[in-house]
């Protein structure tokens, strides 16, 4: 029996009884009102799309390095993860660098622009990456490509950090950076949970479609290899699509980063141009 549809059907009834609570009593863990702010629900948003994205660039180079090994064996089996480390450093590191200049340009220019022009570039990334991966494709290529995505996202880390830390009154802000990793966890989370069901489902489907049509006489190690290269094509197109994916998923980001206003340095924090017009003149 399938238990998925009731599992989600109860964990919607879940989170909007928690809605119900957190909206009437006097102490809610969660403040909902933040989410009136603009700048709040915006870099919010965006935030959790982050998180998706990230969970492809994760799981996708590791994916294509381990079914490229030569063959199981310990020996390979210990390669293809030395090189699937490497080439998550090549995302990782890049991601973590860029946040620095992802502050600066925040300061200059406001949200908007670095985190724009971060998931640009990674949806850049991503669709490279869905168009250049094969079976074949070098590991440096790949590498360009996860440090591209990596240094897009990081651009975001910052202004939408920032974002939400100055659009909320200064008693909730420690709430208020909670949620910066809980969204980003849960964009994560919904991203390997969701793509994990399509990239099965949707290999199984190209291997009904286009699976190797095998003669009744054919000899049992040539029915092997047919049955073996079938998966390896369905498997790397499969992961070309998660990029594609990932493009999709860092353009709506960037649609909603377009939400986002102010920052500069300059400018007085939302928080208190509220608290300058409460009290007023």
């Amino acid at each position: 029996m399938d238990y998925g549809p009731y599992l989600l059907i109860a964990a919607a009834a879940a989170f909007l009884l928690f809605l119900l609570v957190e909206s009437r009593v006097k102490d809610p863990l969660v403040q909902l009102s933040m989410f009136r702010q603009r700048n709040f629900s915006a870099a919010s948003a965006t935030n959790l799309l982050v998180g998706f994205c990230l969970a492809i660039g994760l799981v996708s180079a590791p994916l294509l390095v381990n079914i490229r090994a030569e063959s199981p064996t310990s020996e390979h089996i210990q390669k293809a993860a030395f090189i699937a480390g490497l080439l998550l450093s090549g995302l990782t590191i890049p991601m973590a660098l860029a946040a620095i200049p992802g502050g600066w340009l925040s300061e200059r220019y406001g949200y908007r622009v670095p985190t724009t022009l971060g998931l640009g570039l990674a949806m850049l990334g991503f669709l490279l990456a869905g168009l250049i991966w094969e079976g074949d494709t070098s590991y440096w290529l790949m590498a360009s490509q996860m440090a591209m995505i990596g240094i897009g996202l990081g651009l975001t880390i910052s202004p939408i950090g920032t974002a939400v830390l100055n659009d909320v009154n200064e008693g909730e802000r420690g709430v208020a950076s909670a949620l910066i990793l809980i969204l980003r966890l849960i964009g994560m989370t919904v991203a390997i949970s969701s793509l994990t069901v399509f990239s099965l489902e949707r290999l199984d489907a190209l291997i009904e479609r286009h699976g190797p049509q095998v003669e009744t006489t054919t000899e049992t190690g040539e029915v092997v290899d047919a049955s073996i290269d079938a998966y390896f094509n369905g498997a790397v197109q499969v992961i070309k699509e998660l990029q594609f994916i990932g493009a999709a998923m860092s353009g709506a980001g960037l649609l909603v980063a377009l939400l986002l206003k102010g920052g500069q340095f300059s400018q007085v924090p939302q928080t208190v141009k509220r608290i300058q017009s409460e009290s007023g003149p």
